[in-house]
């Protein structure tokens, strides 16, 4: 046993002694050919080695040389596709004893490397003489043969640069790091590390099942799992390798926000609501500057959807194309209150004055189509329905179909066009079986007028905020409201009182209401002030008819209206539903609290009788016979002509109550 272990000391303290005299024995010319040899073998291009190499065999056996490149094509030029400071080399001990290099892993020093797709499409990193069926290294050394021992690779604070001279896309990762280990050509690359690029650092995994063949322009197994700040990822299906990376297979995405990811990315997304976290769990095809996933699972901003997405990457902007189907549509992280700022009408909301921001319509086009079971739109009452938003060169049409609202549903067509410096807008808008009051709640926060209401409008427009916007409002629409109130006001009761010469109930808007069975008018629209014609109501108790016109930007009514009184006893016989008093109002003022007057001019313009004693007092002031004056005005009110006393009183009454 003594006489084993000496043996066995001995052997170390050779194996010792020869390692350490290793670099006196040892040609390190011999090594750097050994070295450039190799390189070409497995890279199929010219390797130069500019500096010395020198051996190490503390802590491990090793070889340093400094000054390497490896040459491109000569179609790509003279400047190298990687240049590195150094490469060191693990070497075997055993095969070096013999005079052979054998390197279990290769570390490169501060590599610069240079990717390029010239302008015929031709990459300079498809190795010459190899394919993706060969066996064996060609007879001069190109190409990659299954056959050779590779082993572990180590990339130190490494540089690549990425130019297509075909669509101009030019981009550059630093500080990269990475270990690949790969045992030979024939077996698969396992690679992990770190690079950044647009100032996040991105760790990276990644598993490729036949490299060679991905390097070669054909294609391999793949999984990719990057992580960083603005973006986490999974791919794993069939990737390949040729002017640029194509991938079919599925992935995994989880992006904390879709506003931080396209300003990284480069797309300047304006500040504001919504655009937060994006997961994605779909099949995917990708390759050039086209992206598609299928059998999408998407979550945007806490709504989930279903569906297809194509994303391309155009010259001037991406384009988006989209089918999507949710269970619910959330818009609330994408609405932002107005101010409320600038002058606006006597009362109400006042219309805002803040300026629009659309730039960003102008950072993408996009072909989307939604279908919601429900839509939520904060306050506003919508249900389901199919919104398809196409986007072109800053300008956005949003198609409505059957979208519910308020009990009832919404057709048609928005357009926002802000290509201009001003933006302009148009909408032709079917809106039926509507609740108004629920509307005018939510919208203008004063229900004032309910009903079941159908409404068809067909406006256009331009200016750089609301208030402008209404102001330049033009076009025409027409409007049914049927079973409901105008609160504020209680026309019968004007009637009838006006009937019994009590004009006190004329002073309304502070209680009261009418009920009516319907009202359906149609009207013009001309910079914001909408002309009214047909207008005609009717209710239980009375019937109304007039025109006038309603001043959008300061919110006013101006309406000539003759309301009747209607029979609702049925006496005289027959007579159910006759006028039994007719007179002519002024509805003015503020929309939100109009008021309501005897139209004195309509009056006598309106009613014969009337018209006949103001001639009669005409006639005798003209010729200066004042007792025929006050005769025919006290004839006509002591003979009955009642008429021409709710003329009188009113104007009398109108004159106190001013």
């Amino acid at each position: 046993m003594k006489r084993l272990f000496v043996f066995l000391l001995f052997l170390i303290v050779a194996a010792g002694v020869l390692v350490a005299l290793l670099p006196y024995f040892l040609s390190m010319d011999v090594v750097r050919n050994k070295v450039s040899e190799q390189l070409t073998m497995w890279t199929g291009r010219d390797v130069q080695l500019t500096g010395p190499a020198t051996l190490k065999v503390f802590p491990n056996i090793s070889i340093d040389i400094s000054g390497i490149s490896i040459a491109n094509e000569p179609r790509f030029g003279d400047s190298p596709i990687i240049a590195m400071d150094g490469i060191r080399g693990r070497v075997q001990l055993l095969p070096l004893l013999s005079g052979q290099i054998q390197v279990d892993s290769f570390e490169l020093v501060r590599p610069r490397i240079e990717l390029v797709v010239d302008s015929d499409g031709q990459a300079n990193w498809q190795l010459s003489g190899s394919s993706t069926e060969s066996t064996d290294a060609s007879p001069d050394g190109a190409g990659i043969s299954p056959s050779i021992e590779l082993g572990l690779l180590v990339i130190k604070d490494g540089i690549l640069r990425y130019r297509n001279l075909q669509d101009g896309q030019v981009f550059e990762v630093t500080s990269l790091n990475a270990e690949i280990n790969w045992p030979s050509t024939s077996s698969p690359l396992d690679a992990s590390g770190s690079l950044v690029w647009q100032g996040e650092m991105i760790k990276f995994e990644g598993l490729f099942g036949d490299p060679v063949s991905f390097i070669n322009n054909g294609s391999s197994t793949t999984t990719l799992a990057i992580a960083s700040s603005p973006m986490r990822a999974t791919i794993s299906g069939l990737a390949s390798m040729t002017t640029d990376l194509a991938v079919n297979g599925n992935l995994n995405l989880d992006v904390p926000s879709v506003r931080g990811l396209a300003r990284w990315f480069g797309t300047d997304v304006p500040s504001g609501p919504g655009f937060g976290q994006l997961i994605i769990q779909s099949g995917i095809t990708a390759g050039g500057d086209k992206i598609a996933l299928s059998e999408a699972q998407i979550e945007f901003d806490g709504n989930a959807a279903e569906g297809a997405v194509t994303f391309v990457a155009g010259e001037d902007r991406p384009y988006v194309q989209a089918t999507l189907a949710l269970a619910n549509l959330d818009l609330n992280p994408y609405l932002e209150a107005g101010a409320d700022s600038g002058s606006g009408g006597a009362s109400g909301p006042n219309w805002n004055v803040e300026r629009f921001d659309l730039g960003g319509l102008g950072e993408l086009d996009a072909d989307i189509g939604l279908s919601a079971s429900d839509i939520d739109l904060g306050v506003y009452d919508i249900g389901a329905g199919a919104v398809t938003i196409g986007l072109k060169n800053s300008r956005i049409t949003v198609e409505l179909a059957e979208v519910g609202a308020y009990g009832g549903q919404l057709n048609g067509n928005i357009v926002v066009n802000a290509r201009g410096a001003r933006p302009s807008m148009t909408a032709k808008i079917n809106a039926s079986e509507v609740d108004l009051g629920a509307v005018l709640d939510d919208v203008a926060e004063n229900g004032r007028v309910t009903g079941v209401t159908n409404l068809a409008i067909d406006l256009a427009s331009s200016g750089s905020n609301e208030k402008e916007i209404v102001a330049n409002l033009s076009g025409n629409g027409s409007l049914q409201i049927t079973n409901g109130r105008i609160i504020g006001i209680d026309l019968a009761g004007a009637l009838s009182g006006l009937q019994r010469r009590d004009f006190a109930s004329l002073v309304v808007g502070t209680g009261g209401e009418t009920q009516f069975e319907f009202i359906e008018a149609s009207f013009t629209v001309e910079n914001g002030i909408a002309t009214v014609q047909n207008l005609t109501t009717q209710g239980p108790a009375f019937a109304a008819n007039g025109a006038g016109s309603v001043d959008l930007p300061a919110q006013t009514l101006d309406l000539k209206v003759r309301a009747s009184l209607l029979n609702q006893t049925g006496s005289p016989e027959d007579q159910l539903g006759t006028p039994l008093f007719e007179i002519p109002l002024n509805v003015t003022g503020p929309w939100a609290s109009p008021r309501v007057r005897p139209d004195a001019a309509g009056f006598i313009q309106g009613n014969e009788r009337v018209q006949e004693t103001v001639r009669s007092v005409g006639d005798a002031v003209r010729s200066g016979d004042l007792d025929a004056a006050r005769d025919a005005v006290e004839e006509a009110i002591d003979g009955g002509k009642g008429d021409v006393r709710s003329l009188l009183d009113g104007l009398l009454n109108r004159n106190q109550a001013e």
